[in-house]
Order: structure tokens, then sequence, then C-alpha cells
């Protein structure tokens, strides 16, 4: 028997606000793809005092594609932070997953999350975020890695990542290999600090995070996650517009 413990939000988590208009929830939407089986999960949001969350302890199952056994995955999102603060402030996702392979191969999981904005965030956004992991092994040990080219962790904007890795934490190859029953996985790590801080273009329609890992037979791993967007102060935003044209006379 597996043991799954949802997590809140903790280290990695950021408060935001302005998804949506108090008491309804944002249309939060999650791609999967686990063991190469993909599939849409739409789960429901309730307001709470800190913001929507979007939670199941309940695993749900479902059978890898090469048929060789499951994998279970329970999560906790928040979104909103702060409902009350209405259109056009700070947004933010947060939260994470835990994935247990229960099948005889390394898999493949994939998880792309996306909020959708109700206004859009101008030129002049700020973006950050940050993502750790942990890895807990069974009796023949584990390795939590990198998928290919991808980062762990890639930051989205309007439905697609960040250009130039800009929002990406833990490059590949990054892996983590442990013995039997001990933990391991990916140190906490973070970009546009203080968050958020770091320019991003116009940010219409979403924000999202994409995790992307390979995971070994018989382990499980858990993430904490957080991505946030704003509009920055006017000072801050001076300063932002200061740094463009001395860039610009610089290429001059």
């Amino acid at each position: 028997m597996h043991k799954f413990v949802v997590l809140s939000c903790a280290t990695a988590c950021f408060v935001g606000a302005g998804v949506a208009r108090a008491g309804v929830a944002p249309a939060l939407t999650m791609d999967v793809s686990l063991g190469g089986t993909g599939f849409l999960i739409e789960p429901t949001g309730v307001l709470g005092e800190n913001g929507y969350l979007y939670e199941r302890t309940d695993p749900l199952t479902t059978n890898v594609f090469d048929g060789t056994g499951s994998i279970d995955i329970t999560w906790s999102w928040l979104a909103d932070a702060s409902p009350g603060r209405g259109f056009g402030g700070p947004v933010s996702l947060n939260g994470g997953l835990t994935v247990q392979n229960n099948s005889s191969n390394i898999q493949v999981v994939a998880i792309r999350t996306i909020l959708p904005l109700t206004s859009m965030l101008s030129p002049s956004s700020v973006i950050g975020g940050s993502v750790a992991a942990t890895l807990n092994a069974s009796m023949d040990g584990g390795t939590l890695s990198t998928n290919g080219n991808s980062a762990f962790y890639r930051g989205m904007i309007d439905g697609s990542v960040v250009p130039g890795n800009a929002a990406d934490l833990v490059p590949a190859p990054s892996s983590s290999v442990v013995g039997p029953f001990q933990p391991g996985g990916f140190l906490a790590t973070s970009f546009g600090n203080p968050i958020p801080s770091q320019s991003a273009d116009a940010i219409t329609s979403s924000i999202g995070i994409l995790i992307l890992f390979n995971l070994s037979a018989g382990d499980s791993m858990s993430f904490t996650s957080g991505f946030v967007a704003d509009i920055p102060a006017p000072g801050g935003a001076a300063l932002l517009a200061m740094g463009g044209l001395l860039v610009a006379r610089r290429r001059r």
C-alpha cells in the first residue's frame, strides 16, 4: 500500500490576485501524460480564505501505455490568492502533485497546468517562480531525472513556455539517484528574485507551469511549484524602461 501526501503551499509558493471575479473559480486545466497515457483534467476550484483551492487527495490511477502497471497522481493547486483585489492585479499559480509509479519500468510524466486570466497584464509585466522536488525510493533504490533536453520546470505564458529558457528551472540533464528507501530529489530553486521581478512580454490569456520528468519503477515523487506574474510599481516600470533604453543605445 502506498501512502500519498497532498502538498500544501510552503516555501515554493507565492501569493497573487486578479484571475477571476470573487466567488467564481478560474477554469484551471491539467493536461497530463502518465507513462504515455494522456488525458485532460478540469478540477473544480473552491474559494477559501487564501484563494481558490483545487485539490484531490484520493489518488487518480491510470494504466501506463506499455502495459506494465499503473501510475497514481494526487494534486493540490492554489490560484488567485486574493480574489477581492479584482482585475489587473498580480496573478499566481501555486502548489504541486504527488506521483507514484506502480509499473515495472521507468515512466515519463508530463503535467501542464494552465490558469486562465480575465484581464491582460501589460508589456511591462514581471514574472517569477520556483520549484522543489522530493524522490522517495523503494527497496531497489530510485531515480528522478529530467527528460530529453527539457528542464524539469518551465514557466508558461499564453499557452507557450517562456522563450529563451527564461523561466526554466532544474535544466537538463539533471538527475537524483538514491539507494533503497532513501530520499532524494531536486533542491528548491527559483527565478525572478525577488519574486516577481523578471521582465516579461504582455500576458493576454493565461499563465502556467509545465513539469516534465522520468520516474523509476516502484517509486514516488512530490513537487511544489509557483509561478507569479504582475505589473510592476511605477518606479519598477520606469527602471525597466530605462534598462531597455540603455540596451538600445549600446546596440547603436
